[in-house]
């Protein structure tokens, strides 16, 4: 080893410190020799285990439920779109306008872009 000077130091003081190095970090307090490595805490390894495998189902069900959900508002969105684009194009080649009536008498007339309904 060789200092900054240039001086080469002297083996027994490396030898030393290498010996303080690994008594410092094979020094372990006793409650962590005695208690095995699979613990966290005070749960015990069947415990963690379940609790990670309940996790991953409670997140895949929440993933499903939510993948379903979206699918059914997009389906619902696009049926709605494609009722409008029918009403637009047919509005859009009427010449004069439309009349729609229901079974109590209301009635609403339409041109392209105008509708007019009565009560």
């Amino acid at each position: 080893m060789v200092l900054r000077n240039g001086k080469a130091s002297s083996g027994a003081a490396v030898a030393a410190a290498v010996a303080l190095l690994f008594a410092s970090t094979s020094a372990a307090p006793a409650e962590a020799v005695l208690q095995p490595s699979g613990y966290l805490g005070e749960l015990e390894p069947e415990l963690i285990w379940e609790l990670l495998i309940g996790g991953v189902v409670l997140a895949s069900v929440t993933s499903a439920v939510a993948l379903w959900a979206t699918s059914v508002i997009r389906r619902l969105r696009r049926a709605e779109h494609r009722k409008n684009m029918l009403v637009d194009s047919v509005l859009s080649k009427l010449q004069q306008g439309v009349v729609i009536s229901d079974a109590s008498g209301r009635w609403c007339s339409a041109t392209i872009a105008i509708w007019r309904c009565t009560a």
